[in-house]
């Protein structure tokens, strides 16, 4: 009984240090874990980059499309009469000087660094929605 414990003992000790040899040829070494992580930190990099690009894009073609709504509605004002339009210019002016501040949360994001723009995109998306609010109810004065 002693023998065949001991007999077994040491093949399962023969099969660990077997295994343990093969875990080194096929195991992972520090390096492929180093390179690894450098390959998923630059795709996350890339993928984070590529998401501002994106977001800058649209917020642009956005911010072009308000400004020329304003410009039609600088010209709309044109037509209408002296009291009216003094009221609509001071409209048109808080609209411009939203429409400015959006582009300028616009150009920080543009130059900001990759861990600090998702901030900055915060603050242009409440610009963005200020800058919309501001454009609905000066158009809705022509209605």
């Amino acid at each position: 009984m002693k023998l065949s414990g001991i007999l077994l003992t040491m093949i399962g000790l023969l099969f660990f240090v077997s295994s343990c040899g093969e875990s080194k040829e096929t195991g992972v070494t520090s390096e492929d874990v180093k390179k690894e992580s450098k390959e998923a930190y630059q795709t996350a990099v890339e993928y984070s980059k590529q998401q501002k690009e994106e977001i800058v894009r649209q917020m642009q073609a956005k911010l072009d499309e308000y400004k020329q709504n304003i410009e039609k509605l600088k010209i709309k004002t044109e037509l209408m009469g002296q009291g009216l339009k003094a009221d609509f210019n001071h409209r048109l002016g808080e609209l411009q000087a939203k429409q400015e501040a959006a582009q300028e949360k616009l150009s920080e994001l543009k130059s900001s660094s990759g861990k600090a723009w998702g901030e900055i995109k915060e603050g242009l998306s409440q610009a963005m929605l200020d800058l919309e609010q501001a454009y609905v109810d000066a158009r809705s004065q022509f209605k």
